[in-house]
């Protein structure tokens, strides 16, 4: 699960040159954090000089249109498909996270979006 090519450690002064400083642990920017995790840009287009990471949603979000156009999915024929967005992608992905934190809904995530349900949010 953990290529030997991602193996690592706490390296405080490659942190500090992704951006982390005091204010943002005590802040808990759960965001910064996770796109420690997940880069939600290109990397290659962060502006941070030799950035260390690889793109994952920017890469995603290429996939997602690249397997759409294969599979002939949208076109001429069938529903009309939009390019999916790294944004969207980080959305989805954070609906879920907070469902599992939740105790998980059992499939029914669309639960936290009804007012009437305990899982509203």
């Amino acid at each position: 699960m953990f290529p030997d090519s991602q193996k690592g450690s706490l390296n405080a002064t490659k942190l500090k040159k992704l951006g982390l400083a005091k204010g943002r642990m005590e802040e808990d920017d759960a965001l910064f954090f996770f796109q420690l995790l997940y880069p939600i840009c290109d990397p290659k287009r962060s502006g941070i000089k030799q950035d260390p990471w690889k793109g994952f949603y920017f890469e995603l979000e290429k996939f997602t249109r690249t397997y759409a156009g294969q599979n002939g999915i949208g076109g001429s024929y069938g529903h009309i498909i939009h390019d999916v967005l790294a944004r969207e992608l980080v959305v989805f992905h954070g609906i879920m996270v907070q469902d599992g934190v939740r105790g998980g809904s059992k499939g029914a995530v669309y639960r936290q979006g009804d007012p009437s349900c305990s899982c509203y949010d």
